[in-house]
């Protein structure tokens, strides 16, 4: 596949943003005139931590910093797939099925 190569630590980088960069090239390869940053921004994001003890849940933002190396803990698969959404609209069904490396190849 020619995916084309964004590197989450090129300036302007993103010290956390692999999964947000992995987005960008995933949509570039499907014609999207996207990058990391932009996606970065429409990111929904959520405080490091609740309290002394607890991070706050990865399942509803991005927790800290992501352009900070030792602010941030991580994103999950919603907040992945709601930046997804906006970007294709109803161009493509964004869920969270398992799918072989096969079925998600790209056809002509």
């Amino acid at each position: 596949m020619d995916v084309p190569l964004e590197n989450q630590f090129e300036k302007p980088s993103l010290q956390n943003g692999c999964e947000i960069t992995a987005l960008s090239m995933l949509l570039q390869y499907y014609g999207h005139n996207v990058n990391k940053n932009q996606l970065a921004n429409q990111l929904y994001y959520v405080p490091l931590k609740v309290d002394n003890t607890h991070y706050d849940d990865p399942n509803e933002g991005f927790v800290g910093n992501i352009k900070e190396i030792n602010q941030a803990m991580c994103v999950w698969f919603s907040p992945i797939k709601a930046v997804a959404g906006q970007v294709v609209g109803n161009s493509y069904i964004v869920h969270n099925e398992y799918l072989s490396f096969k079925q998600l190849k790209k056809t002509d």
